[in-house]
């Protein structure tokens, strides 16, 4: 869609994009793996990417020329450098979800069918019809930035907007305990209040993380008026100490460690994959949880 616009731009009675954004990210299930590889590939690209003496270079661009032929060489006749690096990094991004889901995933792979060191009928060693470790190679493939974290440019092709969010919807085996009593004090004498304070505690297994990234170092103001219960990233320096709100560096392996590990577990449905530790803070739940 983003090149046909280009294309078209210049026809007449033609609608098109001069320029696309983004600036929010949702996934359940898989699907929150995938955007991850997407945010990845947008936020903090290969360096080879834009490399034009590189391999990976050439090939983007020669995938970019099948596919679409004369049109693209009209296009980038006309097109400035963003929008030359943004073709480029769609197409990167399209190649990696093209690696992660039809190059890497299969059914032998889910299922283990292979070299397999224990018996699956009897659950002992992996609870789960599929195998996880498929996921993690996703993620320890597409997702990490390196022992140094990412030294390049952050969201070169401007594709994502200053501040973006990414939600990724969990569900919990161990549920948190809302617990509204302290609130809303009832007078145990009366016989008829002990079911309405009963009432008043629940366990929720729905849950959700949600990543604030930000392409600019925070100030304190801003952290202010940021909701506490959201995972905060930003090219500042991380606040590790503070336990009102959470603040890592967006360049930082451990950063996207917690973001493939939040995708994944997003993705592991009960029974289908084994259940994922993940670590959670406790300004994330919110003071009535």
């Amino acid at each position: 869609m983003f090149v046909n616009n280009l294309i078209n731009k210049k026809q007449k009675n033609q609608h098109y994009y001069n320029r696309i954004i983004i600036d929010a990210f949702s996934g359940a299930s898989a699907g929150a793996l995938a955007l991850t590889v997407m945010l990845k590939a947008f936020t903090a690209p290969d360096e080879t990417v834009f490399d034009e003496y590189s391999s990976p270079h050439k090939q983007l661009w020669n995938s970019l020329h099948t596919e679409f032929g004369a049109n693209l060489s009209k296009l980038l006749e006309e097109a400035n450098e963003q929008e030359k690096m943004q073709l480029l990094l769609i197409q990167y991004a399209q190649h990696l979800q093209e690696q992660a889901w039809v190059k890497t995933v299969n059914l032998e792979r889910l299922l283990r069918r292979d070299k397999l060191p224990f018996d699956i009928a009897r659950m002992e060693h992996d609870p789960s019809i599929l195998y996880l470790k498929t996921y993690e190679d996703i993620a320890a493939r597409f997702l990490s930035p390196g022992e140094e974290g990412y030294t390049g440019t952050l969201n070169p092709s401007g594709f994502l907007v200053e501040s973006d969010t990414f939600a990724c919807s969990l569900s919990r085996l161990n549920p948190v305990v809302a617990d509204g009593r302290k609130q809303y004090q009832l007078r145990l004498e009366d016989k008829a209040n002990i079911a309405l304070n009963d009432a008043l505690r629940s366990f929720i297994h729905r849950d959700m993380r949600v990543f604030d990234i930000h392409f600019n170092a925070l100030n304190e103001d801003e952290l202010q008026r940021l909701p506490k219960r959201w995972y905060r990233l930003h090219t500042g320096e991380a606040d590790t100490q503070s336990e009102k709100h959470i603040l890592e560096n967006i360049s930082h392996k451990s950063s996207w460690q917690t973001i493939s590990a939040t995708a994944i577990a997003c993705g592991c449905f009960p029974v289908a994959f084994r259940p994922v530790l993940l670590e959670r803070h406790r300004c994330e739940f919110g003071e009535n949880l």
